[in-house]
């Protein structure tokens, strides 16, 4: 139906092409008294990074022992299978490491950060070593015994720079891993990696032997090591294997509009230009929404708080596993309680589970589970275990979801965000859990952006574009005029929202979900027409009406315009215009993404109106 015939002979008098264009037209006044989050189509950052190749498979050739006998495998992994190795000193005197057989490029000047998995054998000690050449490395020696930092190079030697360290103990195992931080001035000539059985805590640093401890060894010397890592930050994050190939991912990146900025926002995945982003006040009533170690978090997972790189690209994706016994669920009693309540999470793969983590609100009271889900990490398909609420899963790239879950009642002070770690096609697996970030519940019956808590509530204020004054009259015909709207919305189904509409004795052009149909509304007496849409809920919307009195209609989505005669009569034009609200009553927020409004300052014919909204 959309061919060029059918549209109207006239420009517009007003064309906000906002999903193009990326910016407000200068007559639009735009106000939101908080910050809040979006995605610009373009900024990403570093995510997983592996620079080494055959990360724990110590007996290929990409590893040279020196000093220690073939690696053995079949010690425990912390991933829980039997892949780490053994490695024993032979009873020579000198260095007793096993490191890369040929150097790493890197950059100069910037950070990078070796790690490494160990465990005590029948020795105690373990150094992490960059040696590039013979006088230009950085050193930290272990120890495995009490789990602590037992030297470290803290000054400039040859060319590296040491930066820092850190050792983590891995559960209540007794693996530890351990990291060094440095720089280098000279890194394109690559980087040496090795780690060494030492036999004290402090080397001997000196021009010659690139921090390596020389002394005599038995024989039966021995320690455990798996899963080396390179990355170019500044500390240590989730260690991601190699075999063939190194690893570097990024994510896009959520960001922070500053107050009174205006959100254009993006898909994140796809790079879409999704418009102008309008939203109501929400409040996260939900607390350290990405901070799950702490205490008001319940439950008996083992949780590490910065292991990953999260949407919004800090270091604060929380790593949460199920332990070896005990119990498999997580949660937060809610706070809060409201007729509709929806619960969302950022949630990403960790380890080797596909289906894994039910996400469930819980009336603890009744112990009646209201709404849950389990989700397929790879697909991203969620299966609804209990209840009859919406759920829903949104990829906002480099293998996180955000979930949604929404109970329509039955939510009271008390309840409980539930998460279970460890499930699996109806087994609980220990080790196994997922990477969390950004946990939301608020009183609406769909999502809004993310609104991130530490020790309180947090409330983000709602999105107010208008045109007021002579920047609203020189274009707006109060008599006549046909408005055209494309948008899409954040809950998947649209409340009833006005998309463009005047504050008193005016028209507004508004989607009304309850038939769904869009009309043409005066506000003089709020008399309305409409037509049923199709595929509200998937693909947004475009829409059309035109106005004028005893003649008026109303279309969306190529349908077939309905019209209407009913006289209204408008005795003092209205104003101004609210763009994605309703100026009258400061609510019915659209809370999604105006690609595009045009205004033409005449009637157009049923068949132009259709045409306007086709495919």
């Amino acid at each position: 139906m959309a061919i060029n015939t059918n549209f109207p002979n006239v420009r517009p008098s007003l064309l906000l092409d906002f999903s193009n264009s990326q910016q407000l037209d200068p007559r639009v006044t735009f106000s939101r008294s908080t910050t809040a989050p979006y995605y610009d189509g373009k900024t990403s950052v570093l995510a997983e990074q592996n620079l080494i190749l055959q990360s724990q498979l110590f007996t290929n050739a990409n590893w040279t022992a020196t000093g220690i006998g073939t690696p053995v495998v079949g010690a425990t992994a912390p991933d829980g299978t039997t892949t780490a190795y053994t490695l024993t000193a032979t009873a020579t005197t000198g260095y007793h490491i096993l490191g890369l057989t040929n150097g790493i490029p890197i950059s100069n000047g910037v950070n990078y950060t070796l790690s490494a998995y160990v465990q005590a054998g029948t020795n105690n000690f373990v150094s992490l070593t960059t040696n590039q050449t013979n006088n230009n490395s950085c050193t930290a020696v272990f120890n495995l015994t009490s789990g602590s930092v037992a030297f470290s190079q803290q000054t400039t030697y040859g060319t590296y720079t040491y930066v820092g360290n850190s050792i983590t103990q891995v559960g209540s195992t007794s693996l530890y891993r351990i990291a060094l931080t440095f720089s280098t001035t000279t890194g394109s000539s690559g980087i040496g990696f090795t780690v060494q059985l030492n036999n004290s805590a402090t080397p001997t640093i000196s021009s010659g032997n690139a921090g390596l401890q020389s002394w005599t060894a038995l024989g039966t010397e021995t320690i455990i090591a798996w899963g080396c890592q390179l990355e170019q930050r500044s500390s240590v994050t989730a260690y991601n294997a190699t075999t063939t190939t190194a690893i570097t991912n990024y994510i896009p990146q959520l960001l922070t509009a500053p107050i009174n900025a205006p959100r254009f926002d993006f898909n994140p995945t796809t790079g879409e230009s999704l418009g102008l982003l309008i939203e109501q006040s929400s409040t996260n009533t939900a607390l350290y929404s990405s901070l799950f170690s702490n205490a008001v978090w319940v439950g008996g997972l083992s949780v590490s708080a910065t292991a990953n790189i999260a949407p919004d690209g800090t270091q604060t994706a929380n790593l949460v596993t199920a332990p070896t016994t005990g119990s498999y669920t997580f949660y937060q009693a809610v706070t809060a309680t409201g007729t509709a309540q929806t619960y969302t999470i950022y949630a990403k793969k960790y380890s080797g589970n596909t289906i894994a983590n039910a996400f469930i609100l819980r009336n603890s009271t009744t112990s009646t589970n209201l709404v849950g889900c389990v989700i397929d990490y790879d697909t991203g398909i969620l299966t609804q275990t209990v209840g009859s609420g919406g759920i829903s899963s949104t990829s906002v790239g480099n293998g996180w979801w955000r979930i949604s879950l929404t109970a329509s009642s039955g939510i009271t002070v008390g309840n409980n965000l539930l998460i279970y770690a460890g499930f699996n096609g109806g087994t609980y697996t220990a080790n196994t859990g997922a990477y969390f970030f950004g946990a939301q519940l608020e009183a609406l019956a769909f999502p809004t952006s993310y609104i991130a808590t530490t020790t309180a509530q947090v409330t983000r204020a709602s999105d107010n574009a208008s045109m007021t004054g002579t920047n609203f009259t020189s274009w707006y015909n109060p008599y006549q005029g046909t408005v055209y709207g494309e948008c899409t919305s954040s809950s998947g189904s649209f409340t009833d929202s006005v998309l463009f509409g005047g504050n008193s004795n005016g028209y507004q052009l508004r989607l009304i979900s309850s038939i769904p149909k869009t009309a043409i509304r005066a506000v003089v007496d709020l008399i309305t027409t409409g037509t049923t849409l199709s595929n509200i809920a998937t693909t947004g919307v475009k829409i059309a009406g035109f106005y004028q009195s005893g003649n008026n209609a109303a279309t969306g989505n190529g349908n077939t315009a309905t019209t209407s005669t009913t006289n209204f009569i408008i005795n003092t034009p209205p104003t101004s215009v609210a763009i994605g609200y309703d100026a009258l009553t400061g609510g019915t927020y659209l809370n999604g993404r105006i690609k595009k409004i045009a205004y033409y300052p005449l009637v157009v014919t049923s068949a132009q109106l259709q045409a306007l909204t086709g495919t």
